[in-house]
């Protein structure tokens, strides 16, 4: 868990430097390279935890406090979380 603990935090400052650079509020010691909000691909073999780890981390910044909507899209069609459409 102290993994997915410090995986949450360096996901929750890349979030917080993309915000600040939408607002024009820029942080101390901030580089001058654009900072995006964190996009994350989950990648491993069959019944690894790949699902749990990305339900643990879209919670974490759920319950944040920063007011953060996680989007997460799972393309397994067999799994109950949200799946994109099919054209």
């Amino acid at each position: 868990m102290r993994t997915y603990g410090n995986l949450h935090i360096a996901l929750e400052q890349m979030r917080v430097r993309a915000l600040s650079e939408i607002r024009g509020s820029p942080l101390p010691h901030q580089d001058k390279t654009r900072s995006d909000p964190p996009r994350v691909l989950v990648l491993g073999p069959e019944h690894s935890g790949k699902t749990t780890v990305c339900k643990i981390l879209t919670n974490y910044a759920v319950r944040a406090g920063q007011g953060w909507s996680p989007f997460l899209v799972n393309i397994d069609p067999s799994e109950v979380l949200r799946t994109p459409p099919m054209s």
